[in-house]
């Protein structure tokens, strides 16, 4: 399960060993968050497929420039990131939402709120 976060500048995973073709950064690099006391550093970055669902419709995203920072816990999209790289619109209400594709004109993925 991924946190789609719509502050994050880039998609993160706390494992290379999730990345298909893991590159280790020369010398780890200092990434900013939100909690300005917060020190996060991405290792390196590769791209990750990702497979998506909705209704008969089964997709796979390969996403780019996904940072390895070991410190997270959690698996994070990138909202502007996902949007730049697939023209994509996230709708969200309370509980649920989707994933609409501009260039196809048509929802792509359901989204549930925890």
């Amino acid at each position: 399960m991924f946190l789609v976060d719509s502050a994050a500048s880039h998609h993160i995973v706390p494992d290379e060993n999730l990345l298909f073709n893991f590159t280790n950064h020369d010398e780890p690099v200092l990434v900013k968050t939100a909690d300005e006391n917060a020190v996060l550093y991405s290792v390196g970055e590769d791209y990750l497929p990702v497979k998506i669902m909705f209704g008969n419709l089964k997709t796979i995203l390969v996403l780019k420039i996904v940072q390895c920072i070991r410190k997270v816990s959690n698996l994070i999209i990138s909202v502007a990131t996902f949007h730049s790289q697939f023209g994509t619109s996230l709708m969200l209400n309370v509980r649920s939402g989707y994933i609409y594709s501009r260039k196809l004109k048509q929802k792509i993925a359901s989204v549930q709120m925890n």
